[in-house]
Parts: structure tokens; C-alpha cells; sequence
């Protein structure tokens, strides 16, 4: 296996480690997954691939971005560890509602208009998986800058 060789760059905590060592663990199961169809080597495709690590461990995130008058824009994003920022929450529950709370927008411009208009960004589970991995995340800010806790 290549993941203990390999030198992991930009690689400074747990959930950092642990979210490189799953992806390239899912990354070689479906290359060996399509060779074994004889088919190329697989990089990463909108289907996000199936493979029996993410069948357990991989949700995923819709992000939906909303411009009033206009249709919403949605983006799926695969996950093996849900990042939670609990600085401003007092449990995990409430940590996921602010995970998927509306955030308005500054300074989005309409796709036809070119002006400004009112925007929203929202977070919702699309795809929860059977073990959930929660990375809490806590951040000190001081005036020298920003330190993971």
C-alpha cells in the first residue's frame, strides 16, 4: 500500500491525516475495482465511484446557492469526515443546525443582470452515511492570527 510512503504534504492534524489516508484508500479500491473490468484508471468522477470504504464512511453535502429571481445553483460534495465548527455552539446537534443554516451573501451579481442582487448560500445533508466521522472544530482568534484548538 502507498499511503505509509508516501511524505503527506500539508498534513498538520488528525482529521487531516485520517481524511488522506481514506480518500487514497478509496481512490486505489476503485482503480483496482475498474482494472478488474478492464477498464482505465479512475480519477474522480461526478458519480464519486463505490467502493466498500465508502460505502460505509461517505456522505454528501448539498450546497445551494440561491440568487433572488433565479434559479438555485446546487453542487454535491462527497464527505468522509463532516466538518462541524463548534466555536459558537453548545452541543453537536447545534452545531449541525449551523452547518445547515442560511448564510446571506455580499456582493453576488446576477447572472443576467451583472448588478448586485440578494444571495444565500445553504447547506444541506444530501446523503448521510451508515458511520458518521464528526471532525469539531475549534478555532482561537487572536490579533497574531488564527490557531486550531
Amino acid at each position: 500500500m502507498i499511503v505509509a510512503e508516501e511524505h503527506v504534504e500539508g498534513q498538520e492534524d488528525a482529521e487531516e491525516f485520517l481524511s488522506y489516508i481514506l480518500n487514497k484508500l478509496n481512490d486505489e479500491m476503485l482503480e483496482m475495482i475498474c482494472n478488474n473490468r478492464n477498464k482505465g484508471s479512475v480519477t474522480r468522477q461526478t458519480d464519486f465511484g463505490c467502493t466498500p470504504l465508502s460505502d460505509i464512511f461517505r456522505g454528501e453535502l448539498r450546497s445551494r446557492l440561491q440568487r433572488e429571481g433565479e434559479h438555485s445553483t446546487d453542487v454535491i460534495q462527497p464527505f468522509f469526515t463532516l466538518q462541524l465548527n463548534i466555536e459558537k455552539a453548545a452541543s453537536v446537534k447545534e452545531a449541525l443546525e449551523i452547518l445547515v443554516g442560511r448564510d446571506q451573501l455580499e456582493g453576488v451579481t446576477g447572472s443576467k443582470s451583472k448588478q448586485e442582487v440578494v444571495a444565500w448560500q445553504q447547506m444541506n445533508l444530501e446523503k448521510l452515511p451508515p458511520v458518521l466521522i464528526l471532525h469539531l472544530k475549534w478555532f482561537d482568534y487572536r490579533s497574531d492570527g488564527c490557531t486550531k484548538l
